[in-house]
């Protein structure tokens, strides 16, 4: 790939290993209530249009949040007051009664505790809502002209924002039936940059209705006593009108219906002990696999076209168990592995290329920031390295192995042990350079205390990679200048995924990477369910294989973010 030194740790022998080698537990992280609130988002909309057709106007961002393979969206913010987006709808069908219409957007909106931002709403280029950030994950607006906006969050992402669905009940005076409505939001002219985003989705009321069709929990108890067997199941509402059958060994059957039990679907059936224990319970026709005899405890989970499904038996007492029953609705994952298993055969191998983005001064201060690289980055990362033989890291630039042997004079033979069997690399600048800024002697500067600094403070290692993911521009002589200090590689970020020839003008190439965003790993997977986790890494090895480099048997992957520490995925 970039460098045989930097094949970091190889991970797992293909995607498809990597999706399915995970624990049934995994699975059942997906919170029940993330079905309950999807199932109140699906009522909060009931009788709304779809929101979004097309047309947009404004600024664009991927934001991969309720669903992760659907991240385009618009974004404003409370900047100069002229920040706006907009978009059209559908065409409106003809108007059913006098009540007007209601129309459904994915929406996503910052809650900062204390400060409130506004952000002008217009339909049809008429002004008709102001919305106000607050720190509710549900709200409304009423229009001073009538109409009304409803929020539904169902998710509140790692920043503590708030996303869901943005419903607007127009009435019918404000748009013509037959033609589109166009939508304005504009955030106010504040100075700060809170925002408010709309997705681009053209299939929301369709998308939680499918959900709802394929999402559902159950938690069933079994109570076996002298005379008789008890099963009682609680689960999601869309349960309800469903029916509970519990098959016995000897082949009696019991049923009974779910009903309506508060916010809650729930059923309850005895049977003669004399029967047997149960062999086996069905929710309509699908089956909860039990263990023969009720004897073991058992995790299974089947991975269906647009579904994953778990059950999870356990004995809590010696006449008693639990059954717990999960389905989440994953089209996207079923539909990656399809096109993973289609492309070049499914073969191949991932590497997960670990490492942490390091700015002198981004996160904090000059001096904290090289604390926490010692304390939070690299101490770690060699502490791994001493546990695991096949972990590898890699560090971004040589300022960070100069402040490190500063601080731990101690540890340099270590570190150049390290260097030198390849499993730590470094970046053969002394920073990671703003180009665009610097002269050409600062340029080749940054290779005087960056690589010649290392060959002579570490004599038998040497570094012919060199990283600068994350600066806001470049200059066309960088590469000439890499190539004449001895740099064969870079590894940059913010650009198109895939492998290239960057070109100065004199012809001089030096072979560039970027994986796309640095982050964009951690970002899709880091503390996100199995199942877009799952359906990420197979879209990627997918995209890389087909798209950026043909027909490729290694599919890199980075795992970094800003002060990311390092992780072991053993």
């Amino acid at each position: 790939m970039i460098h045989a030194r930097h094949a970091c740790q190889r991970v797992i022998a293909g995607v498809l290993a990597l999706i399915f080698a995970g624990e049934p537990e995994t699975v059942l992280c997906q919170t029940r209530e993330s079905i309950d609130q999807n199932l109140a988002a699906l009522y909060a909309v009931a009788g709304c249009l779809e929101g979004y057709a097309g047309a947009p106007e404004g600024e664009t961002i991927q934001y991969p949040r309720i669903r992760s393979e659907y991240p385009q969206a618009l974004l404003t913010r409370t900047t100069t007051g002229s920040m706006a987006i907009a978009w059209e709808t559908a065409p409106l069908p003809p108007a059913e009664d006098s009540r007007g219409f209601s129309l459904v957007v994915r929406a996503g909106i910052q809650s900062q505790p204390g400060i409130k931002r506004n952000f002008g709403v217009s339909i049809n280029d008429v002004p008709r809502f102001v919305v106000t950030t607050t720190e509710k994950a549900a709200w409304s607006v009423q229009g001073k002209d009538g109409g009304s906006l409803q929020f539904t969050g169902i998710m509140r992402d790692q920043f503590n924002d708030a996303f869901g669905y943005l419903r607007f009940n127009l009435p019918a005076e404000w748009v013509v039936p037959g033609k589109p409505v166009r939508i304005r939001i504009a955030g106010e002219k504040a100075g700060v940059p809170t925002w408010l985003m709309v997705f681009q989705d053209t299939d929301v009321t369709s998308y939680l209705k499918s959900k709802a069709g394929n999402e559902a929990y159950c938690d069933v108890s079994i109570a076996a006593r002298e005379k008789s067997v008890t099963v009682v199941a609680r689960g999601s509402s869309n349960l309800v009108g469903k029916t509970l059958t519990c098959e016995t060994a000897s082949g009696t059957a019991s049923s009974t219906g779910f009903s309506l039990d508060s916010a809650h679907a729930s059923a309850r059936l005895t049977y003669h002990s004399g029967d047997g224990l149960p062999a086996r319970l069905l929710i309509d026709r699908e089956e909860l696999s039990l263990p023969q005899g009720l004897a073991s405890d058992s995790s299974a989970s089947r991975m269906l076209l647009s579904r994953l499904v778990t059950i999870r038996t356990q004995q809590t007492a010696p006449q008693a168990w639990d059954v717990e029953y999960m389905s989440i609705y994953t089209p996207a994952l079923g539909s990656s592995l399809v096109g993973f298993s289609q492309s070049s055969g499914g073969a191949g191998t991932l590497y997960l290329v670990s490492s942490s983005h390091q700015d002198v001064a981004w996160m904090d201060s000059p001096q904290q920031c090289e604390v926490d690289r010692d304390e939070k980055v690299i101490t770690p990362a060699l502490e791994l390295m001493g546990r695991e033989r096949d972990f590898c890291f890699d560090l971004e630039d040589m300022l960070e192995v100069r402040e490190y042997i500063a601080r731990h004079p101690d540890r340099k033979e270590l570190l150049a042990r390290y260097f030198r069997e390849g499993r730590l690399g470094v970046g053969a600048t002394f920073t990671m350079p703003y180009e665009d800024i610097l002269s050409g002697e600062a340029l080749v500067r940054q290779l005087y205390a960056g690589r010649k600094w290392f060959r002579k403070n570490f004599p038998g290692c040497d570094t012919r990679i060199a990283w600068n993911p994350d600066v806001p521009g470049r200059t066309m002589q960088s590469p000439q200048v890499m190539k004449k200090a001895g740099v064969d590689y870079l590894v940059i970020s913010r650009h198109a995924k895939g492998l290239y020839d960057w070109r100065s003008p004199d012809g001089t190439s030096i072979r560039t990477f970027s994986p796309g965003h640095y982050a964009l790993f951690l970002e899709r997977t880091l503390g996100k369910p199995f199942h877009e986790a799952g359906s990420f890494l197979a879209s990627s090895s997918v995209e890389w294989r087909d798209k950026v480099v043909p027909e490729s048997k290694s599919i890199p992957v980075f795992s970094m973010s800003d002060m990311s520490a390092p992780a072991s995925y053993k």
